[in-house]
């Protein structure tokens, strides 16, 4: 379940007790359920969220759930949550896999709406942590989308990287320890 990420920072110590930890909601475009048309692999989708719950079916029970449009006044939020549900009838692919898909999906909605560029530029070089999800996708979401804004910021096509498994993950993998010094993440999950 995506969510928009958060941006994470240490707050000034005032020698006050209180949080430590500077906490605020991402931009639009760092939330997997935003609904923001796109393309993958030839079909369109309406939310990266769609998309991923998607593409733990076969085909044609994916095409079902590629025809799923938002109900009218639907929120992004609740046509998430409707096909999040949808997807725990599906087969989870492998971590590995499924942090792999997740990248692409990611980069495909952002290469397609240029106007997000600037959005998730905004965030500086600031610690994404996603939303609250189920596993570890609070931390995965959270590094996908620090990635797709270094490849942004280089002026390269988000989600384009010829990387997968193990060295997409090592890739990814690379602001670890500051969610762990943050305290974000424990060690083990590291």
């Amino acid at each position: 379940m995506g969510g928009p990420c958060f941006l994470i920072d240490k707050r000034p110590d005032t020698g006050k007790p209180g949080p430590k930890l500077k906490k605020i909601a991402g931009p639009a475009c760092t939330d997997n359920v935003q609904i923001a048309n796109f393309t993958y692999e030839g079909q369109e989708w309406y939310s990266v969220e769609q998309a991923y719950q998607g593409y733990k079916f076969d085909r044609a029970s994916r095409e079902k759930i590629r025809c799923m449009i938002p109900n009218h006044g639907e929120t992004c939020f609740d046509y998430g949550q409707r096909m999040w549900r949808i997807g725990q009838q599906g087969n989870s692919k492998d971590s590995a896999d499924s942090i792999e898909l997740m990248y692409k999906l990611c980069g495909a909605k952002l290469a397609q709406h240029i106007e997000m560029h600037e959005e998730l530029l905004s965030t500086g070089e600031v610690i994404l942590h996603g939303g609250p999800s189920t596993g570890q996708w609070s931390k995965w979401n959270g590094l996908i989308q620090s990635q797709l804004r270094r490849e942004v910021r280089a002026g390269t096509v988000p989600g384009s990287s010829s990387l997968r498994g193990q060295e997409l993950l090592n890739l990814l993998r690379r602001d670890e320890p500051a969610l762990i010094e943050l305290g974000v993440i424990p060690p083990a999950e590291g």
